[in-house]
């Protein structure tokens, strides 16, 4: 009787003792960060749960930090969820529940739209990336150009120019350059896949995308790509050399008027000297610029200048004296 007696206590002590710690755990969890405005604290990749809150302490005033470490160690012994890497953001009526929360969910990392427009370099897109994401730009040009990040894909081009795709894309604050452009980049494979560029070879396919990467800059009027690469198409074909002025920009690292002086500057991209495609992509293009390089139009223009009417659109022709022509129309045009 006394061992039933003794038993029932134990129990109702237990349930009691059970009923506290709830309760308090409730309490404590539900108290409220002292912060005065939104902030954004970044987790590294891999960090421990003891430094994940030694970082939130020194950004926010947490009221319980031992209480959040024990939580969250409990979270991962008993449960498939792992700590999120990267920016969580942190609002004035969060309670400790939601930073818990918050460390093994992405719905609390601040994701920002960015846009890279079709024929930007990567560095254009690095300046976007800056921009928009506050990420350094100078670590995705570092990837871009990184020797191991191009044997890692397997590309022949001397930088990763013309192998990232330009789109739409959700990327949290302040995201790791290696993270965004391997986006890009698998993105860009997944385009391949589309347009069955992925049959073929490294060298082939370099080729494919500096011609389209030539067009994507010469064409505003996307109507015009085929045309445009079956232009260059021919010229190759008749070892001439293209004369393409995007690529003596490139060369320059600008994008203004090409005049006489810079056309005879000898550098590598300078197609007014070298006989052939430049080394790589001058540009990241888009799927119809790569679509028009891997299939030119077939027709028998060599050359063709812009109409000078302000419709981006060009006149092509088959003769020299008929090219000369059309170029003093242009130039009647925009005098």
């Amino acid at each position: 009787m006394l061992r039933k007696k003794s038993t029932s206590r134990i129990v109702l002590f237990a349930l009691i003792g059970l009923i506290f710690v709830a309760g308090y755990a409730w309490h404590a969890l539900s108290r409220p960060v002292n912060v005065g405005a939104t902030v954004s604290v970044y987790i590294p990749r891999g960090a421990s749960v003891k430094s994940i809150v030694d970082s939130l302490q020194q950004h926010i005033s947490v009221p319980n930090p031992w209480f959040i470490e024990i939580c969250s160690r409990i979270v991962l012994k008993f449960s498939s969820r792992t700590l999120q890497s990267g920016w969580i953001r942190i609002r004035p009526t969060d309670t400790q529940m939601d930073i818990v929360k918050g460390l093994f969910s992405s719905h609390r990392k601040p994701s920002i739209k960015v846009t890279f427009p079709e024929g930007l370099t990567y560095r254009e897109m690095a300046s976007i990336i800056s921009r928009e994401l506050k990420s350094d730009s100078s670590e995705f040009v570092n990837w871009c150009e990184s020797d191991s990040v191009r044997a890692y894909y397997s590309i022949q081009s001397p930088t990763m120019e013309g192998y990232l795709k330009p789109d739409t894309y959700n990327f949290f604050f302040r995201e790791s350059a290696q993270h965004i452009g391997d986006v890009l980049h698998r993105a860009f494979d997944e385009l391949l896949d589309e347009l069955n560029a992925d049959l073929m070879n490294k060298f082939e396919l370099d080729s494919v995308l500096t011609l389209a990467s030539i067009v994507q800059a010469e064409a505003a009027d996307v109507h015009e790509m085929p045309t445009i690469a079956g232009v260059y198409s021919n010229r190759l074909k008749r070892s001439m050399k293209l004369e393409a002025d995007p690529t003596v920009q490139y060369g320059f690292g600008w994008k203004r008027r090409v005049l006489n002086k810079h056309v005879g500057t000898e550098h590598a991209y300078n197609t007014y000297v070298i006989f052939g495609l430049p080394p790589g992509p001058i540009n990241n293009p888009g799927k119809k610029a790569i679509a028009a390089a891997i299939s030119p139009q077939k027709h028998n223009y060599i050359f063709f200048v812009a109409k000078g009417d302000g419709s981006g659109q060009h006149r092509f022709s088959v003769t020299g004296a008929e090219h000369m022509q059309n170029v003093r129309k242009y130039r009647k045009s925009i005098n």
